[in-house]
């Protein structure tokens, strides 16, 4: 019934505007016209619109676009038909009565078809690809569509308006590194809108790397590959054989070796698709100019600590003996305030003077927490020693500051308890100085050893930093992609 009125309606305005819709021009364009016409009476819509496109092309005379969508339309090819309108409507040479009319007969295709909205993974894949659009049972064969084309009045992009049917869709991206895409769809006339995700894989090749001295793998040899143009992440490896294949995406690629005592190789290389790029990689002595290598700084993720670690030993040492000799000749006082001659023992005998306690109590607590800080500082001389990464040394550095301020915390509660046993009117018993050991020791040994501990680490970090920005100049800043990995390129 629509085709009918459709058919109706076109044969009749276009017996009316003959006279006006052919161009000044050869003959031939009007026999064109009119058999154009002729063809679209007697049922042959498809070819009328075939004809009416090809006056189009000729003319760029907007009605006969308009006339090619009446005929696609009325062949049941509402998807063809919308696309010629919707260039109509953006022809600035369209005449006002030309628009009204586009834009009365899309809004019917409109109605029939079902809008499909287009995305591509990577992002940037669908700029300035094209579409290929094929529907089962159409005669017309696969409609190729500019997604440029899919732009309508609104503004509203890569979408496309397909009649019912079971569609399949091919997405040929513009550019070389991808593969097409493949869809089938379903369209229901019940389901006015629709969104089909497309994923485009890379197109990939392989790089086989040839190392001509053997030799080299017992060094090591590590390679970086960096995409030149940024789209794809950075392949970092170690070789570990003479023959060895990566796989790579198409394009052009930046290549780094590096193997202890040679120079560093770079190189750029160009990844074709079909057939694998080789490339023989040659490693020599670097010359006196060229200074040291990568490879002999130090390694990023364990630290060169020898003299850090000789040095927090000597520190250590020094320390506890320190500490050690200030606890001696305090607990000497101690022991020699066993006099009641002192003016501040009031007591007996065998009592213990509180005046001479209180000098060497501080004595001792400051002993105690040199000693604390060597004991703190031996320990990161030993984890320097055994080279632990870069980052393990946050762990030790926690624990000191938590020992510290621990320590310092115990110190705090219990000293006004201490202070209190050194009452000038009294003497101190044996049991008073057991309650004062019992707080002061641990407690200053405690704050000591992670001050020792915060101290060491800190030293350790300092020197790591240095080390990784030494190390940093000399490399490419690569990310590790492990083989077999799905490559995602950007655009």
């Amino acid at each position: 019934m629509l085709s009918a009125f459709i058919t109706a309606f076109t044969a009749a305005h276009l017996a009316l505007v003959v006279p006006t819709t052919s161009q000044p021009g050869p003959d031939a364009q009007q026999a064109a016209f009119e058999a154009a016409k002729a063809q679209f009476k007697g049922g042959d819509y498809l070819a009328a619109a075939a004809a009416f496109e090809a006056l189009w092309e000729a003319s760029n005379n907007p009605k006969h676009l308009h006339y090619a969508g009446l005929a696609w339309a009325t062949a049941g090819e509402d998807a063809r038909a919308i696309l010629r309108w919707r260039r109509l409507l953006l022809d600035p040479s369209a005449t006002a009565e030309d628009r009204q009319e586009a834009e009365t007969y899309l809004s019917g295709a409109l109605g029939r078809t079902t809008t499909v909205t287009l995305g591509a993974t990577p992002a940037g894949a669908l700029r300035d690809a094209k579409l290929e659009l094929s529907r089962d049972g159409s005669p017309s064969g696969p409609l190729i569509v500019a997604l440029a084309d899919t732009t309508n009045t609104t503004g509203e992009g890569y979408v496309v308006h397909l009649e019912p049917g079971s569609w399949t869709i091919t997405l040929h991206p513009a550019s070389d590194r991808l593969t097409a895409a493949n869809a089938n769809l379903e369209i229901d006339a019940t389901k006015p809108r629709l969104e089909l995700p497309l994923e485009l894989a890379a197109v990939m090749s392989a790089l086989q790397l040839q190392l001509t001295d053997p030799g080299a793998l017992a060094a090591g040899v590590s390679v970086t590959l960096r995409d030149a143009e940024g789209r794809a992440p950075d392949v970092r490896l170690d070789i570990t054989d003479e023959k060895t294949s990566i796989p790579l995406p198409v394009g052009t690629w930046h290549l780094r070796a590096e193997s202890p005592g040679a120079a560093p190789v770079e190189e750029t290389l160009a990844i074709h698709a079909g057939q694998p790029t080789s490339y023989a990689l040659v490693l020599s002595a670097p010359s006196k100019s060229d200074g040291p290598t990568p490879s002999n700084h130090t390694n990023s993720s364990k630290l060169d600590t020898a003299h850090l670690a000789l040095g927090l030993g000597i520190s250590s040492a020094i320390s506890v003996a320190a500490g050690a000799a200030l606890i001696g000749a305090g607990e000497a006082r101690i022991s020699n305030s066993r006099n009641a001659d002192f003016p501040c023992a009031p007591g007996g005998v065998g009592q213990f003077a509180p005046c001479r306690v209180d000098e060497a109590h501080d004595m001792i607590g400051a002993g105690s927490l040199i000693l604390g800080g060597g004991l703190g500082l031996g320990t990161t001389a030993v984890l320097a020693h055994k080279k632990i990464a870069h980052r393990a040394w946050f762990a030790p550095l926690a624990i000191g500051l938590a020992a510290a301020i621990g320590g310092a915390t115990w110190n705090g509660i219990t000293h006004s308890a201490r202070m209190g046993l050194f009452d000038v009117d009294t003497s101190l018993e044996q049991n008073d100085l057991s309650t004062i050991r019992a707080s002061l020791y641990p407690s200053m040994l405690l704050t000591g050893f992670g001050g020792g501990l915060i101290i060491g680490s800190t030293a350790a970090l300092i020197r790591g930093r240095s080390a990784r920005t030494q190390s940093a100049d000399s490399r490419f800043n690569a990310s590790i992609s492990p083989r077999g990995a799905l490559v995602r390129i950007h655009f």
